[in-house]
């Protein structure tokens, strides 16, 4: 009997260490599912933070590729800008130049022109002068012819 006491004893010490053990087992699980569910939880906020870097990432390298784009953009109107400018320059230039040499060959045409009218005006100078030359002779000639005739009569 006190050898079933013993053994019953024994029974009872290893089944409440089993139990124990169970327990423990438990707890150890409870604690091993709590700290999956902590880590999922992690993991999900990780994930989420992960998105949410990335995102914005991409949300400035999409700025700054706009960005870029403007500044281009506004580089590319800037030179046309300047290459319209220097094209209407160089037209007014051209516009310039063509009237100097216009205005040069009208000078020189002016020029010509003055230079003939004064040949004109001398050659109607000295015609004038000529006419007045002929008109003394004819003057001469009539007074001679007068005297002459004068002379005649008297004669006759």
């Amino acid at each position: 009997m006190e050898l079933q006491r013993l053994k019953d004893e024994e029974m009872e010490q290893l089944r409440l260490k089993e139990e124990e053990i169970k327990r423990k087992e438990d707890q150890s699980r409870k604690e091993i599912e709590e700290l999956a569910r902590l880590n999922r939880e992690k993991e999900i906020k990780l994930e989420e933070e992960e998105r949410r870097l990335r995102d914005q990432a991409e949300a400035i390298r999409q700025a700054d590729e706009a960005r870029k784009m403007e500044d281009r953009l506004r580089e590319e109107s800037r030179l046309k800008a300047e290459m319209a400018e220097r094209e209407r320059i160089e037209m007014e230039e051209r516009n310039l130049r063509e009237k100097v040499e216009r205005l040069k060959r009208e000078e020189e045409e002016l020029k010509e022109r003055m230079k003939r009218l004064a040949e004109q005006e001398e050659q109607m100078r000295l015609a004038r002068e000529e006419e007045e030359r002929l008109r003394q002779l004819r003057l001469l000639k009539e007074e001679q012819d007068r005297l002459f005739r004068e002379e005649q009569d008297r004669i006759k």
